[in-house]
């Protein structure tokens, strides 16, 4: 169902340009790697989430969301156990957010003012508690998900230039934003215990398959700028020492490629993915040592042949309580 509101787009025409043009037209920063939230222990010893969101930026500097919640809110309106909803955009220049107070969802471009998002996107009997946040690379757009509401609660897809509001259908489970952010990819379970694909636009219609199970069996799916390539990562084995591997799977035509083999440690496959502008991915590696830190690392794979090259990283600070990547 496509809803349209001219009051939504006049009320985010400033959050994204003066001039009504794209986030991806912006230049310059700050940038943001790493958004987290500090761990404290409450009165029993047990750790909670405390404080306000923080940015870590790429210049090392760190920012913090001053009016950001700190942890959810049921339907009844009562403190959730879990920290507070916030993505970031995979260019690190947007981020979208739970409000601190009213917990209303609140898109801002980083270190920029904010705008508040409608209220309806969040229905009063969930709260924020099931809310799963996710931004479009560039910040275009803003998916408002609801994996866990009881009774199940439709998907929103927020055009943040234009203002409409698509909503998906209840059965659809999203899974990733295209590399262009003009598609949603979707899981659908079918009655027959079979999973269909459904690459979703914004007018509501889908390209859509019954994939093989090498590729619902993938441990990340990622959605090309195409709206009809998916990459699939593999996992790998360790036994038999063989690498990760990817394969692109096409849902207009159902063709399958041979496996990649990418050149990481077979346990080394990625954590999440995303397409770039060009016929690279982006892949995402946590590395937790025993002493508790955690290194994100982030590299570029080629969907041609398999080659990686390392890109960047950043360290999560040992006292996060949770924490979320640009483009996670």
């Amino acid at each position: 169902m496509r809803i349209t509101s001219a009051a939504l787009a006049a009320a985010l025409a400033t959050a994204v340009t003066a001039a009504g043009a794209a986030p991806a037209a912006a230049q310059g920063p700050p940038v943001a790697r790493l958004a987290w939230i500090k761990s404290c222990p409450d009165r029993d010893a047990v750790e909670q989430a405390c404080g306000r969101w923080r940015l870590v930026l790429s210049d090392g500097r760190t920012l913090t969301v001053k009016d950001s919640a700190t942890n959810r809110i049921g339907g009844d309106g009562a403190k959730a156990l879990f920290e507070s909803a916030l993505t970031l955009s995979a260019d690190g220049r947007w981020l979208a957010y739970e409000r601190a107070g009213d917990h209303r969802l609140v898109v801002r471009r980083v270190g920029g003012a904010a705008k508040v998002l409608p209220a309806s996107l969040v229905p009063k009997r969930t709260g924020t508690d099931p809310v799963e946040l996710r931004l479009s690379p560039r910040g275009e757009r803003l998916v408002v998900a609801f994996p866990d509401a009881d009774p199940p609660v439709p998907a929103r897809i927020v055009d943040l230039r234009g203002g409409g509001i698509t909503k998906l259908p209840v059965e659809d489970e999203v899974e990733a934003l295209s590399g262009d952010g003009d598609e949603v990819l979707v899981r659908r379970h079918l009655p027959d215990n079979t999973t269909k694909l459904v690459a979703r636009r914004l007018d509501g219609t889908g390209l859509e398959r019954t994939p093989p199970q090498v590729v619902m069996g993938a441990t990340v799916l990622a959605l090309a700028r195409d709206g009809r390539t998916v990459a699939a990562f593999v996992p790998g084995h360790e036994d038999r020492r063989k690498p990760p591997g990817l394969r692109l799977y096409d849902l207009a035509t159902g063709e399958l490629s041979a496996a990649r083999p990418l050149p990481l440690k077979p346990a080394d496959g990625p954590d999440r993915a995303r397409w770039l502008d060009d016929d690279r991915l982006a892949i995402y590696q946590v590395h937790a040592s025993d002493r508790g830190s955690t290194v994100i690392r982030v590299l570029t794979v080629d969907a041609a042949t398999g080659a990686t090259r390392p890109s960047w990283r950043v360290r999560v600070p040992e006292d996060s309580y949770s924490y979320t990547i640009a483009g996670e």
